[in-house]
């Protein structure tokens, strides 16, 4: 407790077409872990979720990595963080 974790986001775009808007929400247990901050700067956030709007353009075959740090601020076993990504084909 007190600790401070890091995720890795990995959001890929295996094509064929570029993305233009790619919106990305992370959840996360708040009974165990406090956002601190992120490589991308949150659209929003709640208690136990995190919203970016638009986390693009990723091109077809890139990726892109957002990293989230949490504040450990109870046990978790084990302390889940699920991703959702979605993309919107502007071609």
């Amino acid at each position: 407790i007190s600790e401070t974790v890091r995720f890795d986001i990995i959001v890929s775009n295996p094509g064929p077409t570029n993305l233009v808007t790619v919106p990305v929400t992370d959840t996360f247990p708040a009974a165990c872990l406090a956002f601190q901050s992120a490589s991308v700067t949150p659209s929003g956030s709640a208690a136990s979720q995190l919203a970016c709007n638009n986390i693009g353009p990723i091109n077809s075959g890139g990726a892109k990595t957002i990293s989230v740090f949490f504040q450990v601020v109870g046990p978790c076993n084990p302390a889940t963080n699920l991703v959702s990504a979605s993309a919107i084909d502007q071609n």
